[in-house]
């Protein structure tokens, strides 16, 4: 299952090339991204969420247009590896991303950055302002088309 974030490019990691318990290479690169948070009943900001997602094989090519600051969208899996260290049992989450795109928000205005302008509605009597009115179109958010899978056929480790 894949899974989506979005905040700023906080850091791009250097490429690393690690080998295997097989003797074989792979290309590994961190990228960690800044999301701000806020409190659900106050609205306030409180501490930054800074998480971070390890690229591997030529996905870590897509990292190298994006800088410190940049809004991104990434695409990711969740895996969990299960190890023995000094006889106890410990577990590690890893979030592999595959896919990082440039990402502009639907709520920010476009082109001039003017705020839109927006026409006030004259005040209504009571009666004809609290009748429901047959004519008016409910707003029916469209489907986004979701992303086309990446897959390749290898096994990125």
């Amino acid at each position: 299952m894949a899974y989506d974030i979005i905040g700023n490019v906080y850091k791009v990691g250097t490429p690393e090339t690690i080998m295997t318990k097989s003797g074989n290479t792979i290309k590994r690169r961190s990228l960690t991204l800044e999301q701000k948070r806020y409190d659900p009943n106050t609205g306030e900001e409180f501490n930054p969420n800074y998480p971070t997602l390890e690229f591997s094989g030529n996905a870590c090519d897509s990292l190298n247009n994006f800088h410190q600051g940049d809004r991104v969208r990434v695409r990711f899996d969740i895996t969990g590896v299960k190890y023995d260290k000094d006889g106890e049992e410990r577990y590690l989450t890893i979030l592999r991303g595959f896919r990082v795109e440039s990402y502009v928000s639907p709520f920010q205005s476009q082109g001039n950055g003017q705020q839109p302008q927006y026409q006030q509605q004259p005040p209504q009597p009571y009666q004809q302002q609290y009748q429901p009115q047959a004519q008016q179109q409910q707003y029916q958010p469209q489907p986004q088309e979701p992303f086309p899978p990446q897959y390749n056929g290898k096994v990125p480790f």
